[in-house]
């Protein structure tokens, strides 16, 4: 019995130094990953330094852009306005002379109808033939008596 105890404790004695061993591989392993981690959080460092500098970057332009887009919102605004005015006006003016259209055509249908009532009323009268005046008639009448 002895014996087994002890084949036991040999066992279990095995198995403490292949743990030990495995333990040992591990540590080894997470020494070595440090400075791989070390080089890993800089390289973060950076990144973050780097986000950091172009967000200010990133302020700043979008600031500038909201100014300008202020500001073409307003001269937008106005040329709308203006647009909308010149709109009117032209609506106005078209309107006018479509009235002045329609009055034109009116006094023309009328024009019209006075000269066809006229070429009916007026006959054709025959001339008579002119003679020429002489050169002593036209003496008498340029002076005076």
């Amino acid at each position: 019995m002895n014996y087994l105890l002890e084949i036991i404790i040999v066992l279990l004695l095995g198995m403490t130094v292949m743990f030990c061993w495995r333990l040992n591989n591990k540590i080894t392993e997470i020494k070595s990953s440090k400075k791989d981690m070390a080089n890993l959080v800089k390289v973060f460092d950076e990144a973050i330094i780097n986000t950091n500098n172009s967000l200010g970057a990133l302020k700043e332009a979008s600031a500038n852009a909201a100014v300008d887009l202020k500001k073409y919102t307003i001269k937008s605004n106005e040329l709308i306005s203006e647009l909308a005015f010149m709109n009117d006006t032209a609506v106005r003016l078209a309107d006018r002379l479509e009235n002045v259209l329609f009055e034109a055509k009116d006094i023309e249908a009328k024009c019209t109808l006075l000269i066809e009532k006229a070429a009916l009323i007026k006959k054709p009268v025959k001339r008579k033939a002119r003679r020429k005046v002489t050169k002593n008639e036209e003496k008498k009448v340029i002076k005076p008596h």
